[in-house]
């Protein structure tokens, strides 16, 4: 439902049956470039190192425990917010713990994009 209301309004905002104001009407001929966020590298590095740190001084038992519990409560279909909870507070990484959610549901895919 989502790709298909998306479709029907780009079909109207390429036929102007609906007017964006600066999309497809009431457009500046001239345009201002938009500055694009640049990352220093040594922020990255910085970011990969505490991290790292975080991974090494955590409890792994405990943050295995909160992993097997997002998964087990994400499979029964119960309330996951408490789990979250719990997993953050022993340093599971948001991206431990999306990966098990996407173990459990699986990863979106747009048909139209198949």
């Amino acid at each position: 439902e989502i790709s298909d209301a998306a479709y029907r309004y780009q079909c109207q905002l390429e036929k102007q049956e609906k007017i964006v104001v600066g999309v497809n009407g009431y457009t500046m001929a001239e345009s201002n470039p938009i500055p694009i966020l640049k990352i220093d590298e040594q922020v990255e590095k910085k970011q990969v190192a505490a991290l790292s740190e975080v991974k090494r001084s955590r409890d792994s038992n405990q943050v295995e425990r909160a992993l097997r519990r997002v998964e087990r409560v994400a499979h029964d279909g119960g309330n996951l917010m408490e789990c979250f909870i719990e997993a953050v507070k022993v340093y599971c990484t948001m991206g431990e713990i999306i990966q098990v959610l996407r173990g459990v549901f699986g990863e979106y895919r747009d048909p139209a994009m198949l």
